[in-house]
């Protein structure tokens, strides 16, 4: 089995940080719900870590909301973007995106779509098993 080292995503400026999403993706379980239904493993912005080649990462990012006037001073969560990157040496930085999504709603971050979507790309690269292995943690 060959591995690879990679560098995660960081979130990028004007994302809301306590709601991004790192994750190796490994199936899907429509019995569950949310990022649930995301079988996987999670990983931190900006880690290194070890994967499998031809292992999914799903990265999601929510922009940060500006607070209206009687709400909290930590901006609200808003629009999810989502995308898949395979684990490819050949790819510029080790990430190839092969998926990418936005929605309107939160609701719909992990909706019959996106499963649906996630379900073909796994089966167009099932996991060989490997799992995950952190090297560094940001």
């Amino acid at each position: 089995m060959n591995r690879i080292s990679l560098t995660v995503p960081t979130v990028p400026a004007g994302a809301h940080a306590a709601s991004a999403v790192r994750k190796v993706i490994t199936g899907v379980d429509r019995a569950r719900v949310g990022v649930h239904a995301v079988l996987g493993y999670f990983v931190g912005p900006g880690d290194v870590v070890e994967v499998d080649v031809g292992a999914l990462l799903l990265v999601v990012d929510r922009e940060a909301l500006v607070p209206s006037a009687g709400r909290a001073r930590h901006p609200a969560p808003g629009r999810p973007a989502l995308a898949v990157h395979l684990a490819d040496p050949d790819a510029t930085d080790v990430l190839r995106p092969v998926w990418s999504a936005s929605y309107a709603t939160a609701e719909s971050t992990y909706g019959a779509a996106t499963l649906n979507a996630l379900g073909r790309l796994l089966a167009a690269h099932p996991p060989a098993g490997g799992g995950v292995r952190t090297i560094t943690e940001a």
